[in-house]
């Protein structure tokens, strides 16, 4: 028999082995050591194998020349730079394209989200029917569509299609650059704009906001890129010289996800918007709020914060649809990435390096919005 002591002492121990070794804490610890196994004899008999067929293993091929062509690039690169200047090529590529489509996909949304609301019968009508349309039609079909479209449509160089500076044709979109960056006069207008634009979202809201304070930044590097000289593009035989040319290849994969993913994000908005609570709306104007300040006090905030949840699974995704623009010829993370995996032969190095960025990009985006909207898992669990 033991003592009193020894039993207490005893079941005082039980439960601390109870609660610490209870299932929904033991459970992940052992799925995680199960699935670090597991990844460690895969990738123990994948080498082996590669030993056994005397198959180099490594990515010392980032380092030895490209040797290959890429015909949309935002950064500088030659054939002789390194496989590894491809690779940053490919992935400045991707995020270009998922950024623009991004924006285009957020601007589309908001607007056809707000008609679909608050519009006229005639509107929502149209709206539906291209929500309808973009959700039912596959993405692929939509990239090709649009790419048919720049390709066979569009005029020549000749007789291009000019909007003031802006040129539209075959060979893609030229815009305007600038001449020169500008001096003080310029840096100081668009700082000066950047603070007016901050303090009067300030009076606005009748708080500071990140987000705010963002739209500010971009209200003055806007102003800023106004005040700036202009290298606008000219027509010289058969093609236009000066300006920024952007390939139709970009232009159709940005166009195609825009369209695409805008019809899921006016479906978010306008769910939002129809959940919004009556009696807050009632209650806002009792209290002699105007409409303004209702939509921007009241009614915007709560609506980011209902859209943040799902906004963040579109953003990612966009980011990993730009894969698919190697069916029109769009370099792409994916597409060099295949170019060097068939002139290497390195075909575990190459899968690896794009599935770490794609995880790292999606990592990303979700921390940052996350913390510019909040965490959308409590959000989404309030």
């Amino acid at each position: 028999m033991l003592p009193r002591s020894a039993k207490s002492e005893v079941s005082y121990l039980r439960k601390i082995m109870r609660r610490q070794f209870r299932a929904e804490r033991l459970v992940p610890v052992l799925l995680f050591a199960l699935v670090v196994g597991g990844f460690s004899l895969a990738f123990a008999n994948l080498f082996a194998n590669l030993r056994a067929r005397n198959i180099a293993s490594g990515f010392g091929y980032l380092s030895r020349p490209a040797g290959f062509e890429i015909g949309d690039t935002w950064i500088s690169y030659s054939p002789q730079m390194s496989a590894g200047r491809a690779l940053l090529v490919g992935l400045v590529n991707t995020l270009v394209a998922g950024g623009g489509a991004a924006i285009l996909v957020t601007l589309i949304g908001l607007f056809a989200g707000f008609v679909v609301a608050f519009g006229g019968g005639g509107g929502r009508a149209g709206l539906r029917r291209y929500v309808s349309l973009t959700r039912n039609v596959p993405l692929l079909l939509h990239i090709i569509a649009w790419y048919a479209v720049f390709r066979e449509t569009l005029p020549a160089p000749r007789s291009a299609l000019t909007f003031g500076s802006v040129v539209l044709s075959t060979r893609g979109l030229v815009l305007p650059i600038p001449r020169e960056w500008g001096g003080l006069f310029e840096l100081v207008t668009a700082i000066a704009s950047t603070i007016g634009f901050a303090l009067a979202f300030r009076v606005l809201r009748g708080r500071w906001s990140r987000f705010w304070i963002a739209v500010s930044a971009c209200g003055g590097i806007s102003v800023w890129l106004s005040l700036l000289p202009m290298n606008a593009p000219v027509l010289r035989g058969f093609n236009y010289t000066g300006g920024w040319t952007v390939s139709v290849e970009f232009c159709a994969l940005v166009l195609a996800l825009g369209f695409y993913a805008g019809g899921y994000v006016t479906e978010i908005v306008r769910g939002s918007i129809d959940s919004f609570p009556r009696g807050q709306v009632e209650g806002a104007f009792a209290i002699g709020l105007s409409k303004t300040q209702f939509f921007l006090l009241v009614m915007a905030p709560q609506i980011v914060r209902g859209i943040a949840p799902a906004m963040v699974n579109v953003y990612v995704n966009l980011i990993k649809a730009t894969s698919l623009g190697i069916a029109i010829g769009y370099p792409d993370l994916v597409s060099v990435s295949n170019t060097e995996l068939s002139q290497t032969g390195q075909a575990v190095e190459a899968i690896a390096l794009i599935l770490a960025s794609y995880l790292v990009i999606s990592l990303v985006v979700s921390f940052g919005s996350q913390r510019l909207f909040g965490d959308p898992i409590r959000q989404a669990s309030k």
